[in-house]
């Protein structure tokens, strides 16, 4: 792997993780919400944005299950900066978005999904 996709993403897992870490609206829909969307727009290899989408069930009964418990938060946290510090490609322009789903102790993640959009960005004025 080249030298300067390596430097790039071991950037951008870090912007990452100190973004989830630090951005207490982020950690408490986590913490509060047994499913949920987190969505990091990058450009240039850099996180731009931080958005999240909160999910209740409208049909199963969501009000007996916990968001993540604070050990379950911190291991997301750190799994996907590993998994963006290990991967092959680099993470340019691009939007990743994650989707999580707690079982109902907020313990162990019963669904934990990633997609990558990927963008062309065109400048026309």
């Amino acid at each position: 792997m080249d030298r300067k996709i390596i430097e790039s993403n071991y950037n951008l897992a870090f912007q990452i993780k100190e973004a989830l870490h630090s951005n207490e609206e982020v950690k408490n829909s986590c913490k509060e919400n047994p499913s949920g969307e987190l969505s990091f727009f990058i450009r240039d290899g850099q996180l731009q944005i931080l958005s999240f989408r909160e999910s209740k069930s409208l049909i199963l009964d969501d009000e007996n299950r916990c968001g993540m418990k604070d050990e379950s938060f911190s291991w997301f946290v750190s799994m996907f900066s590993n998994y963006i510090k290990r991967h092959s490609e680099h993470l340019y322009h691009l939007k990743i978005v994650l989707n999580y789903r707690m079982d109902e102790n907020g313990v162990s993640f019963r669904d934990l999904n990633r997609d990558f959009i990927h963008e062309h960005h065109y400048k026309r004025r």
